[in-house]
């Protein structure tokens, strides 16, 4: 057995002890590596290796019972990853968040989850109330200073119903890929739906974002809501 060098021995002493430090660091570390800049943090408990925190409120809405399990080695590439299961209202989600140590920048990967629409509608700010579920899977979503900037994935929407009438309005679906100048498109579109909707939306690098949608009646429409498509001039 070779035996090792004096140099060999202090870089492992090193090693070990960076370890160590990392490992022992307290959870509200942690989650400030990983959250979004100017997210609101309460009821942090545990360890930065594996904690939770009561809630984590950020511009995509208010995080519940959120725990984490911190990858330490990543810390050593000057990035923090960790595998994350969170709460939101009406559902729940879970998925791989890495954070750039020394920017706003970073990345959920491998994003999953449910969500109930209606308990969603103040953040979404929705033009009339729907209820309904959005399922959630998305390779990537990315973050800078705060906001959404590039998404891969999609989301499906089931059993949409305007509550106030009790009108249903069926399936949707809206698929997120990348587009030029760094853009993020999202097209979506109806599935079994009493309305036919085509469109896209067009995230922007710099958080800006355009719509561009057609709604039009087809022969499952009731006529209460043809009298509405027409009003509206779609």
């Amino acid at each position: 057995m070779t035996a090792l060098t004096l140099r060999q021995w202090l870089l492992l002493g090193g090693a070990s002890y960076l370890l160590f430090a990392i490992v022992s660091l307290p959870a509200n570390v942690a989650i400030g590596l990983l959250a979004p800049e100017g997210a609101t943090i309460s009821g942090v408990t545990g360890s930065a290796w594996n904690g939770s925190a009561n809630s984590v409120t950020t511009q995509a809405g208010t995080f519940t019972d959120v725990r984490w399990s911190l990858k330490p080695w990543k810390l050593l590439l000057l990035s923090a990853s960790a595998e994350v299961n969170a709460k939101l209202p009406g559902g729940a989600i879970r998925t791989e968040v890495n954070s750039s140590l020394f920017s706003n920048k970073g990345k959920a990967k491998e994003l999953r989850g449910v969500i109930k629409l209606e308990d969603m509608s103040p953040l979404l700010q929705l033009p009339l109330p729907l209820e309904g579920t959005a399922g959630l899977r998305f390779d990537e979503l990315g973050w800078a200073d705060g906001a959404l900037v590039s998404a891969t994935g999609e989301i499906q929407l089931a059993e949409i119903t305007e509550p106030t009438s009790g009108t249903r309005l069926g399936n949707f679906s809206i698929v997120f890929s990348p587009a030029d100048n760094d853009a993020t498109n999202g097209v979506f579109s109806d599935t079994e739906a009493v309305i036919g909707l085509n469109g896209n939306l067009l995230l922007n690098a710099d958080k800006t974002y355009s719509v561009n949608a057609v709604i039009e009646p087809n022969s499952g429409t009731p006529q209460a809501l043809l009298s509405a498509i027409t009003m509206f001039g779609a």
